[in-house]
């Protein structure tokens, strides 16, 4: 429903799409039902030709009893864009994206436009700590070098994973997601009526204390509030070289990302047009649909980079200089600093040195950024058929036909009977298909990029059981205790005036139905006990 109302708009009104809402609605259904048991296989066959046709292409699978079980892929773009911006790598699960309930795995990173940027992903039928291993050594293959610094959250699979391929990576866990249990985990009276809570959020975000300085207000605070013996507390302290920023400080581009809330923004963004019911083959469409958004808005942000003109808020060269050498959303970020730089920043010392020189401290950060440039040559989900290369080309043709006369009406015209006569022409040569049947075949192995009759020998994967696949109980912490709605009182029982008896199941407007009911029910009871001989 979403492309059609999408066509709608696009075309001017329902009159001008072919086809009705049911029509599109029925699509999907149609599309599961061409691919059928030949799923994983197709999936596999559009792979094999990416890496066949695209260059610097790549990716593997794992086959367990006949059946798909894992599977990591990269094209150029992703591996260029990981070379340029993958000192500091996120991955997050992501659910219900397939039939099979297989984990979505993307490995998410942030260009120099702030923005999201995707180096590969993954799907994986466990959230074993074997699968987990066998995907980062696949994304290792596929890039060749380890990230400076891997976040993810606290997955126990994860957590012994990371350290087992990415050995030379620092890993870093999810602060949100450790910092959202505060409420769980601590009484609900000592949040609410203390400022606990603030005290230890401006704490554990403070990206400019040292370690030993977080170490000494962390004592201080649980010694505060009495929390010197609180469990999880000292649990999260204990693994502290795990998630606080103090003791990442060292590291090039340690606060480009803290949480993994980049990955979960563009999981999300993904699965608005993906759903738990799609086949591989549209699980991967959806993808791919989603990666060339992704890409399109990068080269928007560097076209505004390359067109806008530079307007100074100091007099200083070295604002003109940072415009020119950063993109607009770095520039912004840098030009902050230099605004802080001349108007707030102030010199604490002046030193001179043996050779005439002097050095002077400042209170000032220095947070240099390294910018390249990525750009992006081929579409990402591009099918290299002939027929669908041309299909492209005569796309693009009339596209640029029409923008450039887009103002010239004797153009269009002449455009316009011109198209009408090439389309009587190619329609008295070669009429359209014979049958309904074959035309629905012909456009779902269009789609599908993959013949009808081909050969399964990789069948689907089996409907997995994971963590995020369906509801489960969880155990509620202190604090939602404290907060629990109290029971619900008892019903009160109420006389029933038709059968004179005190009850809490009927009235008297509904006292002979419930009790034929009743009496239906013992019936039906007595006869299954007589015919058992109970």
């Amino acid at each position: 429903m979403r492309a059609y109302r999408c066509l709608v708009a696009l075309k001017g009104g329902h009159h001008n799409v072919n086809g009705t809402p049911v029509d599109f609605k029925n699509f999907s259904h149609q599309l599961r039902i061409f691919i059928g048991e030949r799923d994983a296989q197709v999936f596999l066959e559009r792979l094999r030709e990416r890496f066949d046709n695209l260059p610097n292409f790549f990716f593997d699978y794992t086959v367990s009893n006949g059946k798909l079980s894992s599977v990591f892929w990269a094209d150029e773009i992703s591996k260029l864009n990981y070379k340029a911006f993958g000192d500091v790598l996120a991955f997050d699960a992501t659910y219900s994206t397939n039939r099979y309930k297989m984990v979505s795995v993307p490995f998410t990173g942030v260009d120099h436009h702030f923005q999201c940027v995707t180096f590969g992903a993954g799907l994986i039928s466990t959230e074993s700590i074997e699968s987990y291993v066998w995907l980062l050594k696949a994304f290792l293959k596929a890039h060749g070098t380890q990230p400076t610094l891997v976040l993810s959250d606290q997955d126990p699979s994860m957590l012994q994973a990371v350290p087992m391929v990415f050995t030379e990576s620092r890993h870093r866990l999810c602060m949100w997601h450790i910092m959202k249990k505060l409420p769980s985990k601590i009484s609900a009276d000592v949040l609410d009526n203390t400022d606990l809570r603030s005290c230890i959020h401006r704490l554990v975000w403070n990206v400019y204390i040292k370690p030993e300085t977080f170490e000494s207000r962390w004592n201080d605070l649980l010694q505060t509030f009495g929390l010197q013996d609180h469990s999880w507390l000292n649990d999260m302290y204990n693994i502290k070289h795990l998630w606080v920023p103090a003791y990442f400080r060292e590291l090039p581009m340690c606060c480009l990302m803290k949480t993994t809330s980049r990955c979960e923004s563009s999981n999300a963004a993904f699965k608005v047009n993906s759903t738990s019911a799609n086949t591989l083959v549209q699980f991967m469409m959806c993808f791919e649909n989603r990666v060339d958004s992704q890409r399109y808005r990068q080269r928007v942000s560097e076209y505004k980079t390359s067109s806008t003109m530079f307007t100074g808020n100091t007099d200083l060269a070295i604002e003109q200089h940072a415009f020119a050498i950063y993109t607009n959303a770095v520039f912004a970020q840098v030009q902050k600093e230099i605004i802080k730089g001349k108007f707030l920043c102030y010199i604490t010392n002046q030193t001179e040195t043996s050779d005439s020189s002097l050095l002077i401290d400042v209170t000032h950060l220095d947070k240099r950024n390294n910018i390249t440039n990525v750009y992006q040559v081929t579409r990402y989900g591009v099918n290299p058929h002939a027929p669908s290369v041309m299909r492209n080309e005569i796309l693009d043709l009339v596209t640029e036909c029409v923008d450039v006369a887009r103002t010239d009406e004797d153009a269009l015209a002449k455009l316009v009977v011109q198209l009408k006569d090439f389309k009587i022409n190619v329609l008295s040569k070669q009429p359209l298909s014979t049958t309904e049947n074959e035309s629905n075949e012909c456009q779902m192995e269009e789609i599908v990029g993959q013949p009808i009759n081909i050969p399964v020998e990789v069948a689907n994967p089996e409907v997995a059981r994971n963590r995020g696949c369906g509801t489960h109980t969880r155990i509620s912490g202190p604090g939602e205790k404290a907060k629990a709605k109290p029971p619900k009182r008892p019903k009160q029982l109420r006389l029933c005036k038709r059968c004179g008896l005190y009850v809490d199941d009927h009235d008297s407007h509904n006292c002979l139905k419930v009790a034929a009911m009743k009496a239906a029910k013992a019936a039906a009871e007595q006869q299954r006990q007589t015919a058992t001989g109970d």
